[in-house]
């Protein structure tokens, strides 16, 4: 849901996966990235239209932290999988709304950062 910060007033309801757990804008304001800890993937909204242009499976079932690359080019995703499966945190490329890349981690990784360093 997208509500006016003003007003509380909804704006507009945006269909996503199952499960919409965090929510994060890109550093250039044109995409949000909502985590589907319910079906394993994360749903890429148009931050202009408020509509979904693509939905993107994750490497593991409970995807949860959202940070990006500082050009706004990559998303990094930290996912959590079940037992003593290791984590991951996927690459994604939003110019081709693709899953480029899977990082294993240590067990449950939950929030990510991007510390940049001049």
């Amino acid at each position: 849901m997208v509500l006016d910060a003003g007003t509380l007033d909804l704006v507009k309801a945006i269909p996503a996966g199952h499960g919409a757990y965090n929510v994060e804008p890109s550093p250039d304001g044109k995409w949000v990235i909502v985590t589907n800890k319910k079906d394993q993937s994360v749903s890429l909204i148009d931050a202009a239209t408020l509509a979904e242009v693509a939905r993107i499976p994750t490497t593991k079932p409970f995807p949860h932290g959202v940070a990006y690359a500082p050009d706004s080019r990559y998303a990094f995703i930290s996912q959590e999988s079940k037992g003593v499966d290791p984590g991951a945190v996927n690459v994604i490329d939003l110019q081709t709304k693709t899953n480029v890349a899977s990082v294993a981690v240590p067990l449950q990784p939950t929030g990510i950062t991007i510390l940049r360093r001049s």
